[in-house]
């Protein structure tokens, strides 16, 4: 396997999952399923003959993603509902958890949709996680429940899901000098951790603050939104034979989160020509380790700018340099192709 020094796996289903996207693609039609079957419960049923296989012959470990249901739209993520319970029952029924840690998560919620619109930030930054542990573990291990059942309402992420993976599994802990972003669960996490503590930027942070609605008229804002279409055609500048430069249509929204080192303001506008609708924090004053900056404002990076609508077919243009798949990760969101 590619990017390990040993074979990691004794089950590896991704040359199936590529060649099952080679035959949707060819078809040029997605009924999400494979034959008559639906290809989210081919996965779940792989799943669950894992765990009948080694659960009684020795230590598993099993991690799948799958995001067909749900990546674009959550129209078809109920499709999923019955074939995760029946997963679970079957699971407990032939007690086939009673020594596995079950975790069952989402990375995000909509990054573009109606909901993303309405449910504002939240909606792109915050997961679904759950988490069972079985009877022995929880009589057992007094002390990590009560851990794990404190950190319930505190500031975590996945580095300490990481943490938390590698506690259980009793490998090594993790350097003394990651601890203060990446603690296991069982572990007691300090209430006062900040985002800036464990790594998250600010664009990304869930953490409610004392964000002030602006007008949107003000100079300032005027100043800001103007900076931030500024540096998305930066983005796309290297490539402006293929797309075009964009300009302000519509202000959304403007709040303003006033900090000893300067403000912070968190826009929202919708660009022409392309109608998209972008969200971004901009910081006031010079930052030179930003990756945008002016005499007046700063931008962490271009991740820290988030298209909050469905691009589509806008960046087919790049889309075709094939060999060069960076670029279109790094000028999807932007680039609005001549033609």
């Amino acid at each position: 396997m590619r990017g390990f020094k040993d074979h990691a796996t004794k089950h590896y289903p991704k040359h199936y999952q590529l060649r099952l996207k080679q035959k949707v693609w060819k078809a040029r039609k997605n009924d999400y399923c494979n034959g008559d079957t639906k290809r989210h419960k081919i996965l779940v049923d792989l799943l669950l003959d894992f765990k009948r296989l080694y659960h009684k012959k020795q230590s598993n470990i099993a991690l799948m993603h799958y995001v067909e249901n749900s990546h674009d739209s959550n129209d078809h993520l109920h499709w999923l509902d019955d074939d995760i319970l029946y997963f679970l029952n079957a699971g407990i029924n032939e007690n086939l958890f009673d020594s596995t840690i079950l975790f069952l998560y989402s990375d995000h919620g909509s990054r573009f949709n109606k909901k993303r619109s309405s449910q504002r930030y939240l909606e792109e930054r915050l997961p679904f996680f759950s988490v069972y542990l079985p009877d022995k573990f929880m009589k057992n291990n007094q002390d990590k429940l009560e851990n794990f059942k404190n950190n319930l309402n505190k500031l975590t992420s996945p580095f300490d899901i990481y943490a938390t993976v590698r506690d259980v599994t009793c490998l090594e802990r993790d350097r003394k000098d990651d601890r203060k972003r990446s603690i296991s669960l069982f572990d007691s996490i300090s209430k006062f951790r900040s985002c800036e503590d464990i790594g998250i930027a600010e664009h990304f942070c869930s953490c409610v603050k004392d964000w002030k609605f602006q007008d949107f008229n003000s100079e300032i804002i005027s100043k800001s939104i103007k900076f931030a279409i500024e540096s998305i055609n930066k983005i796309t500048s290297e490539n402006r034979n293929l797309c075009r430069e964009l300009s302000l249509k519509d202000t959304i929204s403007a709040e303003k989160f006033s900090k000893s080192s300067g403000s912070l303001y968190r826009v929202s506008f919708i660009t022409a020509p392309n109608n998209g609708i972008y969200e971004t924090i901009v910081y006031e004053n010079k930052h030179d380790n930003f990756e945008f900056s002016s005499d007046l404002f700063s931008i962490k990076s271009k991740m820290d700018i988030s298209r909050i609508d469905s691009y589509g077919e806008q960046p087919k243009c790049v889309a075709k340099f094939g060999s060069n798949p960076g670029l279109l990760l790094d000028l999807r969101k932007f680039c609005y192709c001549y033609s």
